[in-house]
C-alpha cells in the first residue's frame, strides 16, 4: 500500500497537466492553420461522425475531442495534432463518405435555401406549400424543408414552439441564438434534428428525420445539411410552417 499510494498522488497531480498541455498544444497547431484549412478539417470529420457541430473554423473542445477520435480510430496516438499522412488520410476517408452519400449542392426554389444534401439517401423529392419533401423509397429518412414568415410571431415564439412539450415528439437537445436555433430529439422510432435561421421578418429551416437504418447516416447528414444551409431569397410561403413528420414506411 505505502507503495502504491505516492504513485497514486503522482497520477493525480500529473495526468490532468499533461491532457491540458495536449489541449494547448493542440490549439496552437490548429490555430495555424487557414481559415479553409480549419474549416475543411471540421467538415471531414463530420463525414467520418467525428464532430457534431456547425463548421466554423474555431477551436474548442469539441474539435479536439474529434480530431483525438479520428487519431485513435486509426490505432494512432491521441495527440491533437494531424501530420501531414494523417491529414491526407483524413480527406481520403472523408472524400470516400462524400461519395457514398452522394452530397451534392441543390437550391430548394421553394424554401428560398442553399444546401448541400445526401442525394444518395434522399432520392425522390416533392414540393410542398412551405418547402420541399426529400425521401427515398424505404422511407426511413426524409428532409423537410421549411419557411416561415415572423409577421405574426417572433424566431423565439417559433423556437417556443419547436420544443413545447408534445406527445408525438420528444426534444433531447435544443439551443437558441438571436441568428439561429436547433432543436433535436425523437419522434416515435425515428430520430430528428431541426435547424431555423431568422432572416429579417421570415425564417428558413430544415428537418430530417431517420429511422434505425440511418443510425450512423443520419447524425452526419444533419450536421453536414446544417453547416451548408444559407438562405437564397425569401418570398412569402402559401401556408404557414408545419413541423416535419417521420418518415413514412
Amino acid at each position: 500500500m505505502r507503495r502504491i499510494l505516492p504513485v497514486l498522488i503522482l497520477l493525480l497531480f500529473f495526468t490532468p497537466v499533461a491532457a491540458q498541455a495536449s489541449f494547448a498544444t493542440s490549439k496552437t497547431w490548429f490555430e495555424r492553420l487557414s481559415q479553409a484549412e480549419r474549416s475543411d478539417i471540421q467538415a471531414d470529420l463530420i463525414l467520418l461522425g467525428h464532430y457534431r457541430f456547425l463548421v466554423d473554423g474555431q477551436f474548442g473542445r469539441a474539435t479536439f475531442d474529434a480530431i483525438e477520435a479520428f487519431q485513435k480510430s486509426q490505432g494512432a496516438t491521441a495527440s491533437g495534432i494531424l501530420g501531414a499522412d494523417e491529414l491526407a488520410t483524413l480527406r481520403r476517408s472523408a472524400d470516400k463518405t462524400q461519395l457514398r452519400l452522394g452530397m451534392q449542392p441543390v437550391i430548394d426554389e421553394t424554401a428560398q435555401v442553399s444546401m448541400i444534401i445526401p442525394t444518395n439517401l434522399l432520392t425522390q423529392s416533392t414540393p410542398t406549400d412551405h418547402g420541399t419533401s426529400y425521401f427515398n423509397d424505404d422511407g426511413e429518412i426524409s428532409l423537410e424543408t421549411m419557411y416561415a414568415s415572423l409577421t405574426d410571431l417572433s424566431f423565439r415564439d417559433l423556437y417556443d414552439f419547436m420544443i413545447a412539450p408534445d406527445p408525438e415528439r420528444i426534444v433531447h437537445d435544443h439551443s437558441f441564438g438571436k441568428d439561429r436555433f436547433a432543436v433535436a430529439g425523437k419522434i416515435g422510432d425515428y430520430a430528428f434534428y431541426t435547424m431555423f435561421l431568422a432572416v429579417g421578418d421570415d425564417a428558413v429551416g430544415y428537418s430530417l428525420a431517420w429511422g434505425s437504418s440511418y443510425s450512423a447516416d443520419g447524425p452526419i447528414s444533419a450536421v453536414w445539411i446544417a453547416s451548408h444551409f444559407t438562405p437564397v431569397k425569401i418570398q412569402p410561403p402559401a401556408e404557414p410552417v408545419t413541423v416535419a413528420s417521420a418518415p413514412q414506411r
